[in-house]
């Protein structure tokens, strides 16, 4: 049972830079959410190359011809106080780029970056309920946390500050809460996340509150020459997930994002663990392709998600 409930460390994590996508705030500490269905202390560091471009169907598409691509290496951990009780602490490094047209009579293309570390977001997990049977653990957890405005969010290009929803930090104080229940079994998982963020009002700029769900069907696929041991060192995974996102609009200047954004994925991930690592830890190490098929969005800023490229490295004990 152990072994299921690890198998999880890190699933959320494979979801939570897509919300970077947009560089906006939310705190990517909801992707150690997962950790609280094991119940362990943990340590995690990510990589994650995201790309996207702009709705071609969008008007005056020439000067908005923009692709862009994000990249977040992330940092976190989960500390175990008790069963039911962990403490999590995560903070990215974000690297923004996007490159689009010239506007007439100009041309050729140019380009905007903005790169720094993200907020600091603190929360804890408190467990709501746990069972299991033979072969399956299910569990559901609320994480409520605060994210602190630590990262940049005052970056310029060519003399000009960018946008805001561009920065990698926010410049804005915020609470969130998240719920999270996942069903485990040998080789299906199942699983929702609920969120809610709200940004208080800093530096005469306030971002826009923000609601999220996830939900996601995975199958684990068993190498041929483990399937007779009870124990197995490496795994694949097929899944398919569903995210939604609705934003109000920020207040203190004009709103260059979409107030909502419905998707689905396909991610394949190959999974490594080493148990026992020096008799002290176990070590995960994964790695994901993630490919957009489906995508719906508002008209201010219709940016369509593409692809992501993932690799994950995880100790927990």
């Amino acid at each position: 049972m152990k072994k299921l409930k690890s198998l999880f460390l890190t699933a959320f994590l494979l979801c939570a830079a897509f919300w970077a996508s947009d560089a906006q705030a939310l705190p990517l500490s909801n992707g150690f959410a997962a950790a609280v269905v094991k119940g362990e202390t943990a340590v995690l560091s990510q990589y994650v190359h995201f790309d996207f471009v702009r709705n071609r169907d969008a008007p005056n598409f020439y000067p908005a011809n923009v692709v862009g691509s994000t990249d977040v290496v992330a940092m976190g951990g989960v500390y175990t106080i008790s069963k039911d009780w962990l403490v999590f602490a995560f903070i990215p490094w974000i690297h923004n780029e996007v490159r689009f047209n010239n506007f007439p009579p100009a041309t050729g293309r140019t380009s905007s970056k903005a790169s720094g570390w993200g907020d600091l977001a603190l929360s804890v997990s408190y467990r709501l309920f746990e069972f299991q049977g033979k072969g399956w653990y299910a569990s559901s957890t609320l994480q409520p946390g605060v994210q602190f405005p630590t990262g940049s969010w005052t970056q310029k290009d060519n003399g000009v500050t960018l946008d805001r929803e561009f920065q990698p930090g926010t410049g804005n104080w915020s609470g969130f809460a998240s719920w999270v229940t996942s069903i485990l079994g040998t080789h299906n998982e199942a699983t929702v996340q609920l969120q809610y963020q709200g940004f208080f009002k800093g530096h005469d700029f306030r971002h826009g509150q923000a609601f999220i769900y996830n939900a996601s069907l995975g199958h684990r696929i068993i190498p041929w020459f483990l399937k007779s041991k009870t124990e197995y060192p490496v795994w694949a995974t097929a899944s398919i997930e569903f995210l939604g996102k609705y934003k109000t609009t920020p207040s203190g200047e004009g709103n260059s994002i979409n107030t909502w954004t419905n998707w689905g994925r396909i991610a394949p991930t190959i999974s490594l663990e080493f148990s026992n690592v020096f008799d002290l830890f176990d070590l995960i190490i994964q790695g994901s392709f993630q490919q957009t098929v489906y995508f719906k969005t508002g008209a201010q800023l219709p940016v369509r998600p593409q692809r992501a490229y993932l690799a994950q490295i995880g100790a927990h004990w």
